[in-house]
């Protein structure tokens, strides 16, 4: 694989900087994409705007770390163009479920069962 050298080094640099620590994974391969890309100062810039929008939607929804794409897919898909949209996150199951005089409560192996008592 070609190196990233002079300006092209410098941008990826800033881009990986960027990126949320807690998905930083898989850098050559994002590094390959960004060769593949020919980055340059204004491709550059919609990047990093569309990687700053892409960011306050994961922060702000508070997005699993496995619902944030790693660089080089995100790079790959041109993900940069997509309009920033939250996450859909799964929902967590109620924690009990009342009906007709009978509570359930997580079994604890994906199903209910009836609380005791009840």
């Amino acid at each position: 694989m070609r190196e990233l050298k002079g300006q092209q080094a410098a941008l990826f640099k800033e881009f990986w900087a960027a990126w949320p620590q807690r998905r930083r994974v898989a850098r050559r391969h994002a590094e390959k994409m960004w060769l593949q890309l020919k980055v340059d100062a204004e491709l550059y810039r919609k990047i990093m705007d569309g990687l700053a929008q892409q960011c306050a939607v994961w922060e702000d929804d508070g997005t699993a770390k496995q619902f944030i794409p790693h660089p080089g897919t995100w790079l790959n898909g041109r993900r940069w163009e997509d309009e920033a949209e939250a996450v859909a996150q799964p929902e967590r199951p109620p924690e009990r479920i009342e009906y007709g005089g009978n509570v359930l409560v997580p079994s604890g192996s994906g199903g209910w069962r009836r609380e005791k008592g009840a």
